[in-house]
């Protein structure tokens, strides 16, 4: 049984694994337990984490009903730290009340983050700056619900960052990914297309673009983990505030 102070991470499909989170988790001191989501671990566990990252995978979400979404959807009604990735980002999507369009967007490439008016100020996502490349491989698109907030756009889709509350985090992207894994990726999408001049396109848009997108990849991972460290600092503040006695005034 997972600890109570890890942070829970689970994995979709192992071909999206956690690359760089796994290295910025370690150097923050943080410890990872890894739960792959075909296995029949109890997902109830899920709920009581510090802090719980769903990582992506090649299938679309579209099940509102699924017994990821409804642990998604708790952890929202209680403002617990979540990063979704991915298509973790969709199911965070059906968590809280938005939809999932299969085909609504079809992107494997370094795609422009463009930030909004609400990412300087996001203790998450600011290290975007004015914007750059990031790889992103889906083929679907979500639409939220008003009350979210965006913060990053790009041409083609709205939401490629969004918060809901003050400590959920919904990703289009994975910032976990090194040029390893995209190399991996790129291999596995020429080859189910026939189209070897995926693999030429996406190799040089990796040697541009790649160093500065782990750049941010690490700064995002590192300030969500510590999101997660001041959010239990918080709670230990207040179960320890409520153990402490009360004195009464001498008559």
């Amino acid at each position: 049984m997972p600890d109570p102070a890890d942070i829970l991470l689970v994995q979709l499909d192992t071909e999206a694994p956690p690359g760089l989170i796994e290295a910025v988790a370690e150097a923050s001191g943080r410890h990872l337990t890894m739960i792959d989501a075909r296995d029949e671990t109890p997902l109830d566990v899920l709920g009581s984490a510090a802090g719980l990252i769903v990582l992506g995978s090649a299938a679309v979400a579209l099940d509102p009903g699924s017994p990821l979404v409804a642990v998604l959807r708790e952890r929202v009604r209680q403002d617990q730290p979540v990063l979704a990735l991915d298509t973790g980002a969709a199911l965070l999507a059906l968590a809280c009340g938005g939809t999932v369009r299969a085909g609504g967007s079809h992107e494997f490439n370094y795609v422009d983050l463009t930030p909004t008016a609400l990412t300087e100020a996001d203790p998450v996502l600011r290290a975007l700056g004015s914007g750059l490349p990031f790889m992103e491989w889906h083929d679907d698109a979500v639409d939220l619900p008003d009350e979210v907030a965006i913060l990053a756009v790009c041409g083609r889709a709205r939401s490629q960052a969004f918060r809901v509350g003050h400590r959920v985090y919904g990703l289009r992207f994975h910032p976990g990914a090194t040029a390893e894994i995209i190399r991996r990726w790129t291999a596995i999408r020429s080859a189910a297309s026939n189209n070897p001049a995926i693999r030429v396109r996406i190799g040089a848009e990796t040697v541009r673009h790649q160093e500065r997108a782990e750049r941010f990849g690490r700064a995002v991972i590192e300030a969500w983990l510590a999101l997660c460290r001041m959010d239990e600092l918080a709670a230990n503040d207040l179960r320890g505030s409520r153990r402490r006695p009360t004195r009464t005034a001498p008559a």
